[in-house]
């Protein structure tokens, strides 16, 4: 049986925390240990994107099952991931945009096409990018 406790009144520094009164495994959210408040952020995208970011961004890969992936900055706190729905339970639109900013932007840009990306388009402020999931990212002078 799930249970949610929280201290009351609600802040920011007594933020919900979900607590299992069972001692079986938690197959589902086993994949949220060690997240933050804000848990989870996911794209859509196939697992290459997954460990595409993990690569660009050196944060572990922490979770790879089926068609998901996700990372985490090595510090911990929330997750980014990405996977793969059927038509019934689609996503909506893409919103997930990464900016990456980099002091030699030519040389980062060589890294992360090496690592699957493609560049789309550029401008003079900055050069858009997609991740082998087709999710566009921008990279830009620090």
């Amino acid at each position: 049986m799930w249970s949610r406790t929280t201290r009351a009144p609600w802040s920011p520094g007594s933020a919900p925390r979900w607590a299992c009164a069972s001692s079986r495994p938690r197959p589902r959210w086993s994949f949220l240990e060690g997240a933050g408040f804000l848990a989870e952020a996911t794209d859509h995208g196939p697992p290459g994107a997954g460990r595409f970011w993990s690569q660009a961004l050196a944060w572990p890969l922490v979770w790879e099952q089926g068609l998901q992936t996700a990372i985490q900055h090595p510090s911990g706190g929330t997750k980014l991931s990405w996977d793969i729905r059927d038509q019934d339970t689609p996503y909506g639109s893409k919103q997930q945009w990464l900016h990456l900013v980099a002091d030699d932007v030519d040389d980062e840009r060589a890294r992360l096409v090496g690592l699957g990306a493609l560049r789309v388009e550029a401008d003079e402020d900055a050069l858009v990018m997609t991740d082998p999931g087709g999710n566009r990212f921008t990279l830009s002078p620090a």
